[in-house]
Formats: structure tokens, sequence, C-alpha cells
């Protein structure tokens, strides 16, 4: 008899840090607690009972943070993105604000290889302060 080997499940999840921007001018704002009211008001009994999580407070009054629950696959782990991405730019919009776009850091074009920071133009005015 031949010993089949288990099958390992593979999971993942995400958690993504916005953070909270005037709608008009696109700076900083300190809207946590209105955003998670909002996101709290929006929310209907059925929403509450599915299982997602609640945007969460950050480090900064004017992030938050939302997580996606844990996928098996990337198709699952893309709609769980979109949808908490969603729920956050409502929840903003209600409170007065908006939320930043998802970033990514910027990782070293070769393995071994530090990136380093650019050091001209808008890169450079931006560490200025």
């Amino acid at each position: 008899m031949v010993a089949v080997p288990a099958r390992r499940v593979v999971t993942l999840g995400v958690e993504e840090e916005f953070l909270l921007v005037g709608a008009d001018d696109g700076l900083p704002v300190d809207g946590c607690a209105d955003v998670l009211d909002a996101d709290r008001s929006l929310r209907g009994p059925a929403d509450a009972r599915d299982g997602r999580r609640d945007l969460q407070r950050e480090l900064l009054s004017s992030m938050v943070e939302t997580a996606s629950d844990v996928c098996t696959d990337l198709a699952q782990l893309r709609a769980e993105l979109t949808a908490s991405r969603a729920r956050l730019a409502r929840a903003a919009r209600k409170a007065g604000c908006a939320r930043s776009p998802p970033v990514r850091p910027r990782w070293p074009r070769r393995p071994g290889r530090s990136a380093r920071p650019r050091t001209t133009g808008r890169w450079r005015a931006s560490t200025d302060i």
C-alpha cells in the first residue's frame, strides 16, 4: 500500500493601514473616531453577524486599519480587500474625509540588495522637515 501525503492548505490574510485625509485638501485629518462611528452606523444587523472584522484604530488618530479574514486562495483575498477598502471609503465619506490610496513598500530590484532612498527632486523635498 502506498501512503498518500496529506495535502496542506495554505492560508493567508492581509492587514492594511490607511491614512485619513481631508476630502478637499488631501491633508491628514484626526478622523479615526468619526470614521469608526460612521462604519458602525452604516452596518446593519446582518453585517454585524457576517463575521467580518471591524475597522480598527491604528497608532495615529489619522489612521484606520482594515483586515481580511483568513483566506485560502487569492480570489477570496482579492474579494476581501475590495470589500474592506470600499467599506472604509463609505465610512470615511460619511465622516467627511477620505482614505488614502493603498500603497506598497518599495522592494529591492534584486535579491540581496537593499533599496536605497531617492535623494533628488520631490523625494528629497518630502524628507525635508
